[in-house]
């Protein structure tokens, strides 16, 4: 990419080359999601899509946005056809409306304000779009949040335990904003004073780093042995033979579906209760739980037995996946409390959004189950996409992460966001770990949550307010 084709881009005669940076653009973010994982990539891969947004008005900006959101989903999960087949392209469209209204915020935006309010703008901008996509409608989907690409880079991934996925979202697209308006407008005094609020933020990460390990050392008030239990679609045999080797544990988590019936009604439900009085555990496993006796309406429900196998609590899956029959939503997160402490839950899709993990620790977990169904047949890169969600969620909430899915990747996460133990195969495996029952709260759960929610407060002022100030 050389100057010339960067000018060209800011002439509206340009559309083509626009239309290039935009695809440019989201190949370079694409490439920090797995399977590829270059994450350094997202700090400087949405600079050809500012270029290609700079000069063009509202509306041609929401169409350069759609295009370089069509292209970027395309990519980062393609898994999806896996899934839907060729249904899978109106899935893409319809992510795309995000960076879409992105694109025509930052135009709107770019005619008002100056270079110096333009970087802190525009990631607050894309926050916006980028949580009302993943977290607040029918269709929500946070697959492709560009803060999950840093679980590959650890001292970045612990500012999640103050301002979370979405804050990390916001610092790189801050560090992008920064270089594109550097490389623009390389004499302008709010770009300086950028410069000097990003050296800011970037020892608050440093700082964030120390503290988040400090935190964590000091609100350990038990140690135990944990294990999870992997297999797909297989008997509870398969099961109680895998947790043959998960010896010591404690509490053993189970997968999603694990049990495709009611243990109350279902034939194999005795034998859940025999593995948790032969390993002496408490055991999480997922199962329906009908709503009547038709065997109709369902919650995907996480069951929780103590070692005498007595069900002590269980969780209805609040965001069941859509266009499958995942059962009816749940409500709350609240932990079951047992002699081990205070066991959080989440089911799958649940994790995929920060608010189940966060409320289950607000109301007192002190760590995290979530059993998970992720099929073989769906692939390798979503596994690896997916795996990134729990770990983002330990650093959030400050809690150790038991994480069983179906067929890969079952994980033991700290609450620094390493992985401690994972499955190896795509088999029936139990996986072991020493885990910690974390008490205190995060930066996060106390108030960072609302950063995001800030973000959509100030787009919408953006959206609706009326000053100008001449183009930049």
């Amino acid at each position: 990419m050389n100057v010339t084709m960067l000018e060209a881009a800011r002439r509206h005669g340009a559309p083509a080359v626009r239309a290039l940076l935009c695809v440019v653009s989201a190949v370079l973010m694409a490439g920090a999601f797995a399977p590829f994982n270059y994450h350094w990539l997202v700090w400087v891969g949405f600079v050809p899509l500012l270029f290609a947004l700079r000069g063009a008005s509202a509306r041609h900006a929401a169409a350069y946005g759609g295009l370089f959101g069509l292209a970027f989903f395309a990519l980062t999960v393609h898994w999806l056809w896996n899934l839907f087949g060729m249904f899978c392209a109106s899935l893409f469209v319809i992510s795309a409306i995000f960076p879409a209204l992105f694109g025509s915020l930052q135009g709107r935006a770019a005619e008002r304000f100056s270079p110096g309010t333009m970087i802190a703008l525009t990631p607050t901008l894309w926050v916006a779009c980028e949580f009302l996509r993943a977290e607040c409608w029918a269709l929500r989907f946070g697959w492709g949040a560009l803060g999950y690409s840093q679980v590959q880079a650890p001292l970045v991934m612990q500012s999640a335990s103050v301002v979370g996925v979405y804050g990390i979202t916001w610092l790189i697209i801050f560090a992008n904003a920064l270089l594109f308006w550097t490389l623009t407008r390389p004499v302008d005094r709010g770009v300086h004073m950028m410069w000097m609020l990003g050296s800011v933020f970037a020892a608050g990460v440093k700082l964030s780093d120390g503290a988040c390990r400090r935190r964590v050392r000091a609100h350990c008030v038990g140690m135990l042995t944990a294990g999870c239990v992997q297999g797909e679609e297989v008997g509870p045999g398969e099961y109680e033979r895998a947790a043959a080797d998960a010896k010591g544990a404690r509490l053993l988590v189970l997968p999603e579906y694990a049990l495709m019936g009611d243990p109350a009604q279902d034939p194999d439900g005795p034998a859940f209760v025999r593995l948790a009085r032969e390993r002496d555990a408490y055991v999480v496993f997922g199962c329906k739980r009908y709503t009547d006796d038709t065997h109709g309406p369902f919650h995907n429900t996480a069951l929780v037995l103590d070692p005498r196998g007595e069900v002590v609590g269980e969780y209805a899956k609040r965001n069941p996946v859509p266009f499958f029959n995942d059962g009816k939503a749940g409500r709350r997160s609240v932990p079951v409390h047992s002699e081990l402490g205070a066991i959080g839950l989440a089911v799958c899709y649940d994790a995929d959004f920060e608010r189940p993990c966060r409320e289950a620790v607000f109301r007192g977990a002190q760590i995290l189950a979530i059993p998970t169904f992720d099929a073989r047949l769906w692939g390798e890169a979503m596994h690896r996409q997916h795996e990134a969600m729990p770990r983002m969620r330990a650093v959030e909430t400050g809690r150790y992460v038991l994480r069983s899915a179906s067929s890969g990747y079952s994980m033991i996460v700290n609450p620094h966001g390493e992985v401690l133990s994972q499955a190896t195969t795509q088999n029936p495996e139990a996986i072991t770990g020493a885990v910690c029952m974390q008490e205190g709260l995060t930066p996060y759960v106390r108030w960072g949550w609302l950063l995001a929610r800030v973000c959509v407060l100030i787009a919408l002022a953006t959206a609706f307010g009326r000053r100008r100030r001449g183009a930049v």
